[in-house]
């Protein structure tokens, strides 16, 4: 196996039950030191996910992306999943537009930049999808300041 494909599979797992489909005992050290990093995410951000509100900004059969993002009540915290299906060789980048936010408010996203809410959803968020290949995720953390 190889171990960037973990990043993907729990990318994607985090907004669902969190399951990987693999065999444990099939798994290297480093898969699975890599899993227990991806489990601590999970369990820091698993109330947003199972009790905010969950948008799909992205339809994956119409299109060779998915994205999905999942809103707290009180909008002061989103967790946002793009993922690439196939790479487009030298293809542009492209944005994720958000939606489900306060357009007023400063989010900090990645703990790296910061945008208002209304940046985000009307000019959404930039990937970087086209460098990694096929079947690549990112996720985005945005906290309210």
């Amino acid at each position: 196996m190889n171990l960037p494909r973990l990043k993907p599979r729990a990318d994607v797992a985090y907004f669902g039950t969190f399951g990987y489909e693999w065999d444990p005992l099939q798994l290297i050290a480093q898969e699975k030191a890599e899993m227990r990093k991806q489990i601590v995410f999970m369990k820091t951000y698993r109330q947003l996910i199972s009790q905010g509100t969950f948008y799909r900004l992205q339809n994956p059969f119409s299109h060779n992306e998915a994205s999905w993002m999942v809103v707290s009540r009180d909008r002061k915290e989103a967790l946002v999943g793009y993922y690439a299906i196939l790479c487009q060789v030298n293809g542009p980048y492209t944005r994720v537009r958000l939606t489900g936010l306060d357009p007023d408010v400063r989010y900090l996203v990645n703990d790296e930049a910061i945008y208002y809410g209304d940046e985000l959803m009307h000019y959404g968020l930039i990937t970087d999808h086209h460098e990694n290949g096929d079947f690549t995720s990112q996720l985005f953390v945005l906290k309210a300041l």
